[in-house]
């Protein structure tokens, strides 16, 4: 299986919805131009099947480079299992400390 991305652009919102596995065989197409003028990023991971340890990583590299730019993420669409898995991670807590100053 492999990793399929759909990009678009809603008023100030970069959108991206997700299909199939996030994982090491497939994370090299997740490399992302992230436009300009922009406030948000939305990742959209209800046609996620899998996620492992690299797709993570890929994650929370945009949530670095959203910090960067003064941009917010949000995440829509987790499952159960997802949601677990982040919270398990930590990148929920890696968000708030960047995006929202806490923690």
């Amino acid at each position: 299986m492999s990793l399929k991305i759909e990009a678009s652009i809603n008023a100030s919102t970069f959108m991206l919805k997700l299909f199939g596995l996030m994982d090491y065989s497939t994370i090299d197409g997740f490399k992302l131009d992230i436009p300009e003028n922009i406030d948000k990023i939305q990742i959209d991971f209800t046609n996620i099947d899998f996620i492992d340890s690299t797709g993570i990583g890929s994650l929370i590299s945009i949530i670095y480079t959203a910090e960067e730019r003064g941009l917010d993420v949000e995440f829509t669409g987790l499952n159960d299992s997802t949601r677990d898995l982040f919270e398990t991670v930590g990148v929920f807590r890696i968000m708030e400390a960047l995006l929202k100053g806490g923690l």
